[in-house]
């Protein structure tokens, strides 16, 4: 692995949390600066008040982590993206930021598919 430089966040529902962990740990690999969440709100149950000042903190966080980025990488398990995750999406269009999808790249990456994911360990 060559680092490269570039930084890309990932984006998408942290309902998933073995693909936030696998895809942090390939893009690392692929040579990437990775930004992503600081925690895992629906995996920890942290995400249920969508009107909370705490969440509305983390997700002007999260916009302001995808306009430092140069690519954005769109965490779709299953071609999900929920309303925080659109809003993220639409944020990295108007900036103009290349969007990697998972669902384009590893469509059937789940948790019994993951090399480096130690909450996909977990679900086995």
């Amino acid at each position: 692995m060559t680092p490269n430089g570039l930084t890309i966040t990932l984006c998408g529902s942290t309902k998933y949390p073995w693909a936030w962990e696998e895809m942090n740990a390939r893009l690392t690999m692929e040579g990437f600066i990775v930004l992503s969440v600081g925690c895992l709100g629906h995996a920890l149950g942290l995400n249920h008040d969508a009107s909370s000042p705490m969440k509305a903190a983390l997700d002007e966080l999260h916009l302001l982590k995808i306009t430092m980025s140069q690519f954005v990488y769109m965490l779709d398990v299953d071609g999900y993206i929920g309303p925080s995750a659109q809003k993220e999406l639409a944020h990295a269009k108007l900036l103009g930021k290349p969007i990697r999808y998972l669902s384009q790249e590893l469509p059937d990456l789940r948790p019994e598919t993951c090399l480096y994911s130690l909450s996909a360990r977990a679900v086995r």
